[in-house]
């Protein structure tokens, strides 16, 4: 990796989850069960270390993360008279500068699902990626075990956070329109705290958070009129009207950093067509906290006392130029440069698809004489 800039924590790991439909190319399957013991097999005939866990053990327990866990997931469209299932590839930790040991496990993870397998990359799947410090070079210390991560500082984190708000809408760009309006991949910028507040006034916020608890409360902040809230049955007489919550599910999850996986998880990425795209957005991810917590906090604050947020071709030199002073294999780096290629600016959101009637969209994509999908896609947010 680069050499630090005045931070101590610019050395990173990661996970990363590849949901996933699958089909076999060899046998028919009548149930998770069954397709996941074969794609276990597969995994390990190819020397890749995996299990078969549960969501039950996803959600409450803390593994290790030592090894590939093969988990059902139940909001992937599964139709088993079609064979096809939902399944959602948990990673072990992986040291980013250590490319030499998780590249190749990428290689060969991806040479198992295409050989044996037809992968299906629904609306419904993503790539998400997690990150945490890595320890110093002083430790020898081999556990992944979460309780024994370094975690994340408030400083470091608060750099991290003021960046995803500057470069939201560059970031939406990179991913197709289904990600920008999914309600499991909210806004940060927009959330129920920050919707009404100048990206000067978030950064604000942001430095006034006195804990990472508190951080995560701000950038994970919830609408109480959101599908969330109707899932949890919190509309009820739990708090004021129109107050909010903390929620995982917004574009960059800050509420992991107390409890759980003590990550930043990266939730915007689509779903993975092969190792090309998971690697890509592994480094893209990297490389930008990366420089965020080097130098976003300190570069940023004149963009928004200015009103400037940021562009595509800044976000692209951020990663690109973090990518080749990291020492990435140029054929890695063009596949970040790949993740830039015919993408355009977007045009400023404009409504809260969650506030707003069917009956006002169409009107407004009318006006504007393009399908309702396309104008939700480009001027809609969650």
């Amino acid at each position: 990796m680069s050499s630090s800039r005045g931070s101590d924590q610019t050395s990173l790991r990661f996970g990363v989850e590849l949901e996933l439909v699958l089909r076999s190319k060899h046998e028919t399957h009548d149930s998770f069960a069954s397709i996941a013991s074969e794609l276990h097999q597969h995994l390990r005939n190819a020397g890749i270390s995996n299990h078969i866990g549960d969501i039950a053990q996803k959600a409450h327990t803390s593994p290790k993360y030592d090894d590939w866990t093969i988990i059902q997931d139940s909001t992937l469209p599964s139709k088993p008279d079609k064979n096809l299932f939902g399944i959602e590839l948990v990673s072990p930790i992986f040291h980013f500068p250590h490319m030499s040991l998780w590249l190749p496990n990428l290689h060969s993870l991806w040479h198992v699902l295409t050989t044996h397998f037809s992968v299906h990359p629904t609306p419904e799947c993503s790539t998400h990626i997690h990150l945490s410090p890595s320890p110093s070079p002083s430790s020898h210390s081999s556990s992944n075990n979460a309780a024994d991560k370094p975690t994340w500082t408030l400083p470091s984190t608060k750099s991290l956070a003021k960046s995803t708000i500057h470069f939201e809408r560059a970031l939406d760009a990179l991913v197709p329109g289904h990600r920008r309006t999914n309600p499991y991949c909210m806004s940060n910028r927009r959330n129920a705290a920050y919707a009404t507040l100048s990206q000067s006034q978030i950064f604000a916020d942001i430095d006034a958070a006195k804990t990472l608890e508190e951080l995560g409360e701000r950038m994970c902040s919830c609408s109480r009129e959101s599908v969330h809230a109707k899932n949890l049955m919190m509309m009820g007489d739990e708090g004021e009207e129109g107050e909010g919550f903390e929620h995982p599910h917004f574009k960059w999850n800050f509420t992991r950093l107390i409890e759980g996986t003590k990550t930043v998880e990266f939730r915007l990425p689509p779903a993975s067509r092969g190792v090309r795209d998971t690697v890509a957005w592994v480094v893209f991810t990297v490389m930008f906290a990366q420089w965020a917590v080097e130098r976003g906090g300190v570069v940023l604050e004149a963009d928004a006392k200015g009103g400037k947020v940021g562009e595509l071709g800044e976000l692209k030199r951020v990663v690109v130029n973090g990518a080749r002073g990291s020492g990435v294999a140029r054929e890695v780096v063009g596949w970040v440069e790949g993740l830039f290629e015919g993408v355009r600016a977007l045009p400023a959101v404009r409504v809260d698809l969650k506030g707003v009637g069917e009956g006002e969209v169409d009107k407004e994509a009318g006006r504007m004489g393009m399908e309702v999908g396309r104008w939700r896609e480009l001027f809609g947010y969650e």
